[in-house]
């Protein structure tokens, strides 16, 4: 005998070899009149759950058959687990089951839903790999659904299949069907009707409850309301809509089920008609709240079993306190997210709104513009349309109009705020009127006023007003007004190219530009003011909103001084049982504490107790924000009468520090002492060590400043250490944790945080730090110099790009401390990464002082500095410096017998003189480096030599040289199994055979190199193999074929970064298309001229004629003011723009190389 479900139901006996073997449940066959005797018992209610896991065809089919039957049997265990003793489990056919409730009513019934479809997913499923799962469940109960075994089944399987087409994952005890009509607003909203559903479900159990809708504006809050609104109202809710200012509160409404509804502009009232409505006779037996939201959301963490109805508490912002004299509570039950809509929904959208297909130029203009929110996406639509910028695309399709592709794009490119604004309503508006008549506005404030979370503010609520969007810029890792120009280029995703000035190089990308500058921190940097007014002066359009702690000092400066929180006073502070509330909605200090203490304690409330404390707390901190966080982070730890007593001393003005600092200053500094005096020892050296770096580092790299692993990297105790230090820092708020790239944690500190860390500090602790910290850069340095030259490029330049703040520091403190040994290892770690990436310029100028640094570099140090010098310079195009660094660099290897530098040597001399057209020269070059490698038997560097050899061979048109030298070159890298060198000997050897002209020999090669690019994952090799196939099928006279194989490379270049092989994949689309669209021929030839200007990049000579040959067929076809309309539209359309519309000639193209060549002809 056994039981089931944790025991028999009224003493019921059954035989054991009644259960199904698979997962011990009951048979279906005892269901029906298992369920009819308990229908039978007059006067006891019943409940049923019918359910099936979702998606489980997909666990058979991956994972096999066997594994499916043990998640079957793990769902059994799991599910007689969390039900009664008296609930009977019966398996009703595959991965279906039906659970029997005996006396169990409605409300009992869904609770008991709620809390298994919660169990079922918040634990996994053991095995390899483990598995996620979860159940579509429709809820039963009698006699409300019927009196007989077949209506509850009935009942329970529709619901079930409702559960399904609310997004599955979810209990369904109502019949309440989604509607398709529901509008664009409500595309990809299936999981947020869901968890609406799943509220309005909960909240009936419960009786108290709200929800949170949170999104950025603009995700289309109000739609979204809307259709909740008509949902509750189906669900036998009373709806009521909290207006805004200034209509009248409603009226209580007499309704059993009452569901308030409050959109952005109506949320702060809600504890205002909570107030009205808090009398007991008014207030409904269930009561819900649905709100919308722009701040971030927080964990929903239930105090109780999920779904059993008890209070629900939350961390971050959001959950209504008690209000009114009967205590209301809407606890948290809820948040749902309106996420940003995908491409594919933002296509979708467009081909409705236009009643016929986007090009892929369009969808991706709308992506960027937008961000994917529905609203910006509605304003954007008119705008184009107001401005003629739709165009047909001759099928029946849209497409942009190239008026519209020669403006600068508009983006809003601003930081999540990390935290909420409060009481800054008035700021935001006078600010937001400075800069509608001042061009350059300065919020000026001491630290920690909140001058950075303001102009984030401030910079969203306008962003709608500028064309080309707005642009943050953050300053505080730049010192002179080079540095802050760079930053702003490389905010402004641009570049400058050789020999141009950063300042002239910003000038001319925003010249036609109408966009916001938001620069944030530039009090280390005023050095910058006279730069910035010579780009306002040069560019008319652009606005400028900058941070610092005191003002420019520049013709035209517009200053805000930004105040602190308003401060309550004490003897005006709200009295009686709602005295905490109406604090919270009276003082923004207060309410900035109350949802920080939140945040830091999950249990934190305030109380009219409480309140004297926490308003004297804000006062003394001076409703300096920065101060009120730090001081709230211990709440989970100290009361607030508690937290006045401790850190009263610290605020006392007349206590230790100088006089003469500002008094908020003082009291930031004192605020910061404060929490540092209550760390631990072990975590106030970690503190100290955090802000020894520029940029934001890992815990590993905390660890080695810190002095506790060494500077190849701590070992896993002392970073495990470190990084829980790290987070009780952050749960103190003196640290902020980020995410970096590759989801890596990293840490970060608030530069007023951070300044005075650093004073904290000893002489000798200082010393030692940085010590460490120079010795972890170059211990850095030396594991990029491996990794940038293997096959994790790739990882270690993003590794670089976010370390290489600290890099620069550590560079800088090595030349002032003329410590030039640890100067070279950190250039010779970084140089190839400059070569690759953006920093080039940077990486130059810091060779060329280390190179002439008044010291004098040892000359082996000198020697090994010369070729990255020399290649930079000849990665810039600057030829002539290329060779004489790599005419010295040749000097000293020869005179120290390196014969391997020697080779090197010739090898930059090689490529220099060949960049400049001196092909004899470079061949001279290349053959005295192969012979050198040859006598040192190295055959890499002989295959290289032999593959420099064939590249000036066939720049020179000595076909047969370069074919020789090729083929030799290849079976050396066949020899030594090099897949990757043979893949370049392949791409070479096609582009000579097709040189030659031998197109079919030509093509043979280049599948067999694509081949090998796609089995190594190489896009590089990939797009030079399917570019040399497209023009393989251009010389067959295949158009077709070849603009489908050109537009595949054109796309993996451009994922790549390529810049020199992009601009030859542009210029060949441009030439096979010129006959059917000279115009866009025409820009796109344009945006190349460009890109090739702005960063040097020389066209081959065969490249350069057909090139020239396409403008000349374009110029037949077109009129000499539509070809210069081309022309200057091509030139000011950003590069993605012009890829996208190139892009747009092969629609579609397909991205896997085999399916490219399968469509052929």
């Amino acid at each position: 005998m056994t039981r089931h479900a944790g025991g028999d139901e009224g003493g019921e006996k059954y035989d054991v070899a009644a259960t199904d073997p698979v997962t011990g449940a009951r048979p279906r066959a005892s269901l029906d009149p298992f369920l009819r005797r308990q229908l039978s018992r007059a006067g006891h209610p019943c409940g049923v759950f019918l359910f099936d896991v979702d998606f489980f065809k997909t666990v058979n089919d991956v994972y096999g058959h066997l594994r499916g039957d043990r998640v079957l049997r793990q769902l059994a265990e799991r599910v007689r687990a969390t039900c009664r003793p008296q609930d009977v489990l019966f398996r009703y056919g595959g991965d279906e089951f039906v659970v029997v409730l005996p006396q169990t009513d409605r409300t009992e019934a869904v609770r008991l839903a709620l809390r298994l479809t919660e169990r079922i997913r918040s634990t996994e499923f053991p095995g390899d790999p483990p598995l996620h799962l979860t159940v579509s469940l429709g809820v039963a109960s009698a006699p409300a659904d019927g009196t007989t075994a077949e209506h509850l089944l009935d009942h329970a399987d529709r619901r079930n299949y409702l559960a399904k087409r609310r997004g599955r994952d979810s209990a369904v005890a109502d019949d309440v069907e989604i509607a398709d009509d529901s509008g664009s607003r409500l595309w990809e909203r299936d999981e947020a009707l869901r968890r609406t559903h799943e509220f309005l479900t909960r909240l009936r159990v419960t009786g108290r409850g709200s929800a949170r809708v949170h999104g950025q504006r603009g995700a289309g809050h109000t739609r979204f309301l809307a259709e909740t609104a008509r949902l509750a109202a189906l669900r036998g809710f009373a709806v009521v809509t909290v207006p805004p200012e200034p209509e009248p509160l409603p009226l209580p409404v007499f309704a059993d089920q009452v569901l308030l509804i409050a959109d952005l502009a109506a949320v702060d009232r809600v504890p205002q008609l909570l107030r009205v409505w808090s009398r007991p006779r008014l207030l409904p037996a269930v009561l819900g709240l649905v709100q919308a939201s722009t701040e971030t959301a927080g964990p929903v963490r239930p105090s109780g079993p999920a779904g059993a109805g008890e209070p629900v508490s939350v961390t971050g912002p959001g959950p209504l306190p008690g209000v009114g004299p009967s205590g209301v509570q809407l606890p948290e039950l809820e948040q749902i997210e309106l996420a940003p809509w995908s491409p594919t929904t933002t296509r979708i959208w467009l081909r409705t709104a236009l009643r016929g297909e986007p090009s892929r130029t369009l969808v991706n203009w709308f992506v960027r513009q937008t961000g994917g929110l529905p609203a910006a996406a509605d304003r954007e639509l008119d705008r184009v349309r107001s401005r003629r910028g739709l165009v047909g695309s001759g099928t029946g399709g849209w497409t942009l109009s190239p008026d519209l592709l020669g403006r600068p794009r508009r983006r809003v490119r601003l930081p999540a705020p990390l935290t909420p604004l409060i009481g800054r309503d008035r700021d935001v508006a006078r600010i937001d009127a400075l800069l509608a008549t001042s061009r350059l506005v300065t919020l000026v404030g001491a630290g920690g006023i909140g001058k950075t979370r303001l102009s984030l503010s401030v910079a969203a609520g306008v962003a709608a007003r500028f064309d080309d969007g707005v642009c943050f810029v953050a300053l505080a890792a730049c010192r002179t007004a080079t540095e802050v120009l760079t930053a702003v280029a490389a905010a402004l995703d641009m570049s400058v190219r050789a020999g141009q000035s950063v300042l002239d190089a910003v000038v001319d990308h925003l010249a036609d530009s109408e966009l916001l500058l938001v620069l944030d921190n530039l009090e280390q940097a005023l050095a910058a003011g006279p730069p910035l007014g010579q780009l306002l002066a040069a560019a008319g359009r652009v606005r400028v909103l900058a941070t610092s702690r005191e003002p420019l000092g520049i013709y035209g400066e517009q200053v805000y001084r930004v105040p602190p929180l308003p401060l309550p006073r004490l003897d005006d502070l709200p009295r009686g049982a709602s005295a905490a509330a109406r604090a919270v909605a009276q003082h923004p200090a207060i309410a900035l504490f109350d949802q920080l203490a939140r945040a830091a304690d999950a249990d934190f409330r305030l109380t009219a107790d409480a309140l004297p404390a926490v308003a004297e707390l804000c006062r003394r901190l001076d409703g300096l924000p920065l101060a009120i966080e730090l001081a709230a982070a211990r709440t989970d730890q100290l009361s607030p009468a508690a937290l006045l007593d401790r850190l009263g001393p610290h605020l006392d003005p007349l206590g230790p520090g100088p006089r003469d600092r500002p008094a908020r200053q003082r009291t930031l500094h004192g605020t910061v002492d404060w929490s540092f005096g209550l760390l631990e020892p072990a975590h106030r050296d970690v503190f100290t060590a955090a802000a020894v770096f520029t940029a934001e580092p890992t815990a590993a790299a905390v660890a080695a400043v810190a002095g506790l692993g060494s500077p190849a990297g701590a070992g896993p105790v002392a970073v495990d250490d470190v990084a829980e230090a790290l987070e009780a820092l952050v749960r103190k708020s003196l640290v902020v944790a980020v995410t970096g790239r590759g989801g890596t944690r990293r840490y970060a500190m608030l530069n007023t945080i951070q300044a005075r860390a650093r004073q904290l500090c000893t002489a000798g602790q200082r010393a030692r730090q940085l010590r460490n910290h120079l010795a972890y850069c170059a211990g850095l340095a030396d594991r990029a110099a491996a990794g940038m030259a293997g096959p994790e490029q790739s990882r270690w330049a993003d590794e670089l790009d976010q370390e290489y703040p600290d890099l620069r520091a550590a560079l800088e403190h090595a030349l002032a401390a003329d410590d030039l040994v640890t100067a070279t290892r950190l250039c010779l770690g970084l140089w190839r990464y400059w070569r690759n990436g953006n920093q080039i310029r940077d990486g130059r100028q810091w060779l060329d002082r280390l190179l002439c640094a008044p010291a004098g570099l040892a000359v082996e140090h000198r020697r090994q500095l010369l070729y990255p010098a020399a290649v930079l310079a000849a990665t810039q195009d600057d030829t002539a410096t290329a060779a004489r660094l790599g005419g010295e660099c040749l000097r000293l290897t020869e005179q120290a017998g390196d014969a391997e530098g020697v080779a090197q040597a010739r090898n930059i001399l090689g490529v220099a003189a060949m960049l400049a057209g001196r092909y004899d020269e470079a061949g001279e070059h290349f053959r005295y480096g192969l012979e050198v490698w040859r006598e040192l038997g190295a055959k890499p560097g002989m295959a290289i030599a032999l593959g420099n050899l064939a590249k000036v061979c066939l720049r020179a048109g000595d076909i047969a040289d370069a074919d020789w030298h090729i083929n030799q070159c290849l079976a050396l890298e066949r020899e030594a199994g090099n897949s990757r060198g043979v893949l370049l000997g392949l791409t070479c050897l096609a582009e000579i055979l097709l040189a030659r002209p031998d197109p079919a020999g030509a093509a043979a090669v280049a599948r067999e190199a694509l081949d090998l690019a796609t089995g190594l994952g190489d896009l590089f090799g990939e797009a030079v193999a399917l570019h040399h196939l497209g023009q393989c099928e251009l010389a067959g006279g295949d158009r077709p074929a070849a603009l489908r194989l050109f537009v595949a490379a054109l796309e993996r270049r451009f994922e790549l970064g390529d810049r020199a092989d992009l601009s030859t994949s542009l210029e060949t689309v441009a030439e096979v298309t010129v006959d059917d669209d000279p115009a866009l021929a025409v820009r796109i030839l344009a945006a190349v001229d460009s890109l090739r200007y702005r960063f040097g990049l020389v066209a081959p000579v065969a490249v350069q004629r057909r090139r020239d040959a396409a403008l000349a067929a374009a110029r037949r076809a077109l009129s000499a003011d539509s070809f210069d309309v081309a022309w200057y539209t091509g030139v000011a359309t950003p590069l993605d723009l012009v890829v996208d519309q190139a892009l747009d000639c092969a629609p579609e193209g397909p991205r896997d190389p085999a399916t490219v060549l399968g469509s052929r002809g």
